[in-house]
């Protein structure tokens, strides 16, 4: 399975949820600036109870998806570590979304169990990829007044701390929100602008940067 889209899409849904009763879902929205493809802004961020199924959760994000500016411009991340995340995905290929389906490395201990078509990465490796790009200013958030949008700040500044300080980025502060946020920089970061690139990759005997496995 080719885990890319041929065309880079403009908006990264990150999508993940929290078991716990009720499940807690989380999802943020990251955009690729227009003029400066190195330079990233989370558009939304949102966080909030499930109270009804995954089904009633892929048919919202769907919804989202067929609204402007999304409309055909958007790719869907979800987090497959749980079975709650595996469900939602499964939730949105039924309703023909085709979602990324991500398994994230939290420890060292060995390599992820993943399926076919799943992506893994890893939990310490992106962190800091993340806190860079909000520290240097590549990484902005939007809506900054709002609870969730502040919650993901504050997220995101202990992560500048840890790095700035040489303490090693702990996973510890790596809550459902900050893994939707994860999940939606990863992709946009790998991610082109050049579709030969893609078509390339797709071609026999060729090779491309792939999500890590």
């Amino acid at each position: 399975m080719n885990l890319y889209t041929i065309m880079a899409n403009a908006f990264a849904f990150g999508l993940a949820i929290e078991p716990g009763t009720p499940d807690e879902l989380a999802l943020t929205i990251v955009e690729r600036d227009d003029e400066d493809d190195q330079v990233f802004v989370v558009r939304r961020t949102l966080t909030e109870s499930i109270d009804g199924s995954v089904e009633d959760v892929a048919k919202q994000v769907q919804n989202r998806l067929a609204e402007s500016p999304y409309t055909a411009r958007s790719s869907v991340i979800v987090y497959v570590n749980n079975e709650s995340g595996t469900a939602l995905a499964d939730a949105l290929s039924d309703r023909g979304v085709r979602p990324v389906r991500v398994h994230v490395r939290v420890t060292d201990e060995g390599a992820a169990a993943e399926s076919e078509g799943e992506a893994v990465i890893d939990a310490r490796e992106e962190l800091f990829s993340l806190s860079t790009a909000h520290r240097t200013g590549n990484l902005r958030l939007e809506h900054r007044t709002t609870e969730d949008a502040a919650r993901l700040a504050r997220t995101l500044g202990h992560l500048i701390d840890d790095s700035s300080e040489g303490t090693e980025i702990s996973t510890d502060v790596l809550d459902v929100q900050g893994m939707s946020a994860l999940l939606a920089y990863w992709w946009s970061t790998e991610q082109t602008t050049d579709p030969t690139e893609r078509l390339r990759a797709d071609l026999p005997g060729t090779e491309a940067a792939r999500p890590t496995t």
